[in-house]
């Protein structure tokens, strides 16, 4: 059966009710908005940051990251219905089938459309046809929130994952013959670009792969230069 909210008249009788969206049913929509958003700010995060070849965190690079990402998310507008897809179908989707076969749009009780005056018997919803539904300001403000909600999410999980990915390969280079090691890939999916090392100093990043690499070292994910002196150590 739908909810119904109704405010109270002077008599104690229920006066102009209407049929409302559960709010479970929102927070679930809406909650799986947000990490599908969260999905997108992290791709798009971990493919953007990697284009500034710094190396490490640092705070410009993750304000110009975050920049591209903003501007990047009008690519997902076309999403902001869907914060307000369970009010569509409880408050105007539903209640409109109903409407159409003569029944209460409120809670389907049957019949309801015989009565030429009147309420519901059983929920107290007029018999009257829904409106339609139509995309607002606030509701586009709301898929703002959480894309930003999402942005920051993201963000911050792309930033640690790439962070971290540059402390092992750091790790990596300072263990004894670690002098060795040239490049190898960042963490997906940032693979197109580089981390490398070069023995003076010490690690660093490129935006892009430029190196060669033979198939055996791309399989392992790790690559030592070769041991003739045509080969140069970083990018």
């Amino acid at each position: 059966m739908a909810r119904v909210r109704t405010a109270g008249g002077r008599d104690g009788r229920p006066v102009n009710p209407e049929v409302v969206t559960p709010v479970r049913t929102r927070i679930l929509v809406q909650g799986l908005l947000l990490v599908l958003l969260s999905v997108y700010c992290f791709l798009v995060y971990a493919l953007v940051r990697p284009l500034f070849g710094t190396f490490g965190f640092d705070p410009m690079t993750c304000f110009k990251s975050m920049l591209a990402v903003l501007a990047l998310g009008c690519f997902v507008l076309w999403l902001a219905p869907i914060t307000n897809v369970a009010t569509i179908f409880h408050q105007h989707v539903r209640p409109s089938r109903r409407f159409k076969r003569g029944e209460c749009p409120g809670c389907g009780y049957p019949g309801v459309g015989e009565q030429v005056r009147g309420n519901c018997p059983e929920c107290g919803v007029p018999f009257r046809e829904p409106p339609e539904w139509r995309m607002r300001g606030r509701i586009f403000l709301h898929f703002v929130l959480i894309f930003l909600s999402a942005m920051i999410l993201g963000g911050a999980v792309a930033e640690t994952r790439l962070v971290l990915d540059e402390a092992r390969w750091s790790a990596a280079c300072s263990r004894p013959g670690g002098q060795r090691l040239e490049s190898r890939p960042r963490v997906w999916p940032s693979g197109y670009a580089l981390l490398l090392n070069d023995p003076e100093h010490g690690p660093y990043a490129e935006p892009q792969a430029e190196s060669r690499r033979d198939p055996e070292a791309r399989r392992q994910g790790w690559w030592r230069p070769e041991e003739d002196s045509t080969r140069t150590t970083g990018g």
